[in-house]
């Protein structure tokens, strides 16, 4: 199975002496591990800062490939699901088109969780690879574990 990347809050990141790695707890990720001490202190950041990740990790091995902020914004266009075609979104501050690819895994989830954030106008967060256009996950920016 490829990487998964998700849309995270940090929990917790901590040393592991006997490992050499860091022990990093995400809210639905759950317990991953990292030996980039530069990503370490990315996420020691944004748990001090309260503030949401886009974690890309290998699923069986449990490492942390990359981090990376979100785009966070409101959709203000969504086309609607062709047999083939990406769903193009677009939001409200990036000049361009985002899409949906049909072979995402979570397709159907999450166009209709796209769909939903378009109707309520909600303020979103996407994870989006910096200079790309597809969307890897997406979450409401309010949905912070208390």
């Amino acid at each position: 199975m490829g990487p998964k990347i998700e849309l995270n809050y940090v929990v917790s990141v901590r040393d592991d002496a006997a490992s050499g790695k860091v022990q990093v707890t995400l809210d639905r990720s759950g317990t991953l591990w990292l030996t980039d001490r530069e990503l370490a202190d990315e996420l020691a950041t944004s748990l001090k800062d309260g503030e949401l990740v886009a974690v890309e990790y290998v699923d069986q091995a449990k490492q942390i490939r990359e981090v990376f902020p979100p785009v966070v914004d409101r959709i203000v266009a969504l086309s609607e699901a062709g047999p083939e075609e990406p769903v193009e979104v677009q939001a409200m501050k990036r000049p361009s088109l985002l899409e949906l690819r049909r072979d995402h895994p979570r397709f159907d989830e999450l166009y209709e969780f796209l769909k939903e954030c378009h109707r309520d106008k909600a303020e979103t967060a996407l994870a989006v690879f910096p200079g790309s256009r597809p969307i890897q996950d997406a979450r409401l920016l309010s949905d912070k574990p208390k």
